[in-house]
C-alpha cells in the first residue's frame, strides 16, 4: 500500500520534484541488491527526459533496457498507458526482468506470451513483438522501440502511428549500418554509451585484446561495444566501401564498359543500377528510381545508354508491356529464380563494392541478410537491380541462362501445384 500511495503522490507533485523522488525510490530498491545503480545512470535518465524524440545508442550490456524499463514506468505514472515494442519476443524477457524490480509494478510472471504489465493503479505498459499486429488500435503518449536497428521499416512506420500528438518516442538499439536507427541518430538527440563507460561489469581490456588479435571479430565488436554503425550479423555484403560523389566520378572516368540492371515495382518505383568493373573493383556508378505509372521516356532513355537486364516473368509482365520494353534494343529480359541470386552474389563478392556514401543502394546492400541460410530479396529492390546488372556483366563465373531460369520456374510451378493438390486430398479424407 505504501508504494501505491507514493504513486498517487508522484502524479500530483510538480514534474521536477516528482521525477527526482521517483528515481530516488528506484535507486533505493537497487541498493538492496547486488546490482546497485551507478550515478552515471541518473545522468543518462535526466538526459533522456529532456529530449523528444531521443535515441539510445548503447553498447551490448550497456544498460539501455534497464534505463528504458524504469523510464517507461515513470512515463506511465505521469502520462498513462505506454507501448513497448521489441524486435523479438526473446528481447522482451530482458524488459520483464527490470520491470519486476520496479516497486510500482504489480507482481507478474514473465512469459513469452505476456502482452501487458500493470502498475499498482492498473495503468498499462503494453509489450509487443514487432512481427505481430497486437499494437493496432492502441494509442499512447509514450512509445519505446527496442532494438529498432533490426526492425522492419514498414512495421516501424505502422507502430509509430499509435503515438498521440505531443507524445514521446524513445529509440533503443545497438547500431547497425544502413538501418533506420542510423538515420534517426543523425536527426534526433542521441545518448551514446560505449563499453568504456561500463567498466564495472564489462571487461574492456579483453575486448581490446581480442580486437587486436582476432581481426574477424573487429567489425562485430565495433558495433556491439564501440557504438560504430557496422553491418548486421549474416550480412550478405559486409565489406562495402563508401566514397563521395566526386571520388566516384573520378573512378568512373577510367571505366570502359558499363552494365545496368532494373528491378520493376510499384514502390519505391522502377529501380535502375549502373555498374562498372575497374581496377578489380565494382563501382555502383548510378542509382535511379523512376516513379511507377508516369511517363516512361526518361526510363527508356536511361536503359538505352548501356546494356541492361530487366527482370521478367510474373507481375513484371504487365510492367514490361506498359513501359514498352519490347520496342527497345539491347535489353535482356531475364526471369531470375531464387536459386540463381546466390550465383550472382558470389560474382559480386569477388571484388570490393564501391558505392556513394549515404545512397539508397548503400543502405540496401548493408541490410541484406541471410536468415537460416535463406535470402529474401522482396524488400531489397536496389540490391535486386544491382544483381541484375551483375548478371548483365556476364561475370567471370558461370551465370544462369534464360532457358535454365524458365526450366526452374516451371519446376517450382509444378511443385506448388502438386503440394496444393496433396493438401486438398488430405482435407477430403
Amino acid at each position: 500500500m505504501q508504494y501505491k500511495q507514493l504513486l498517487s503522490t508522484l502524479r500530483q507533485l510538480p514534474e521536477t520534484e516528482a521525477f527526482r523522488l521517483y528515481w530516488q525510490t528506484i535507486f533505493y530498491c537497487y541498493l538492496a541488491t547486488q546490482f546497485p545503480l551507478s550515478k552515471r545512470k541518473w545522468g543518462i535518465i535526466q538526459e533522456v527526459s529532456q529530449h523528444s524524440p531521443v535515441c539510445l545508442n548503447f553498447c551490448r550490456g550497456g544498460g539501455k533496457t534497464l534505463i528504458g524499463a524504469h523510464y517507461a514506468v515513470w512515463r506511465a505514472i505521469r502520462t498513462g498507458d505506454v507501448m513497448w515494442a521489441a524486435d523479438s519476443r526473446g528481447q522482451l524477457t530482458e524488459l520483464y526482468k527490470h520491470l519486476k524490480m520496479n516497486p510500482f509494478i504489480k507482481r507478474f510472471k514473465p512469459s513469452l506470451q505476456l502482452q501487458a504489465v500493470y502498475l499498482l493503479d492498473d495503468t498499462c505498459i503494453h509489450t509487443v513483438c514487432l512481427n505481430e499486429d497486437a499494437f493496432l488500435g492502441k494509442h499512447v503518449l509514450t512509445l519505446f522501440l527496442d532494438e529498432i536497428a533490426r526492425m522492419d521499416t514498414n512495421l516501424i512506420t505502422e507502430i509509430r502511428g499509435c503515438l498521440l500528438k505531443g507524445g514521446k518516442e524513445i529509440f533503443l538499439s545497438t547500431p547497425v549500418k544502413g538501418s533506420f536507427f542510423e538515420d534517426l541518430c543523425g536527426i534526433y538527440h542521441t545518448v551514446v554509451v560505449g563499453y568504456k563507460e561500463c567498466s564495472e561489469w564489462i571487461d574492456g581490456a579483453k575486448i581490446e585484446w581480442e580486437m587486436d588479435h582476432f581481426p574477424s571479430l573487429k567489425q562485430l565488436y565495433l558495433r556491439e561495444y564501440c557504438n560504430v554503425f557496422t553491418a548486421l550479423d549474416g550480412a550478405v555484403f559486409p565489406h562495402i566501401i563508401e566514397i563521395s560523389p566526386k571520388e566516384m566520378a573520378e573512378m568512373a572516368v577510367k571505366c570502359e564498359t558499363f552494365w545496368q540492371g532494373m528491378d520493376l515495382n510499384t514502390a519505391p518505383g522502377h529501380v535502375g543500377i549502373r555498374i562498372a568493373l575497374v581496377e578489380e573493383k565494382w563501382l555502383i556508378a548510378d542509382c535511379q528510381v523512376f516513379p511507377y505509372g508516369l511517363q516512361y521516356q526518361n526510363l527508356k532513355a536511361w536503359v538505352k545508354m548501356y546494356p541492361s537486364e530487366v527482370e521478367s516473368g510474373g507481375a513484371n509482365t504487365a510492367f514490361i508491356k506498359e513501359i514498352g520494353f519490347s520496342d527497345l534494343q539491347g535489353i535482356k529480359l531475364q526471369p531470375v529464380a531464387a536459386e540463381f541470386w546466390f550465383n550472382r552474389i558470389s560474382v559480386a563478392l569477388m571484388h570490393p563494392i564501391y558505392v556513394i556514401k549515404g545512397s539508397d543502394i548503400a543502405k540496401d546492400l548493408y541490410s541484406v541478410q541471410f536468415k537460416k541460410g535463406k535470402l529474401d530479396m522482396n524488400p531489397h529492390h536496389w540490391c535486386a537491380a544491382f544483381l541484375h546488372a551483375i548478371g548483365m556483366s556476364g561475370g567471370p563465373r558461370y551465370l544462369e541462362s534464360i532457358g535454365e531460369s524458365e526450366i526452374l520456374r516451371k519446376e517450382r510451378l509444378r511443385e506448388r501445384e502438386y503440394q496444393r493438390s496433396r493438401q486438398q486430398n488430405q482435407k477430403l479424407y
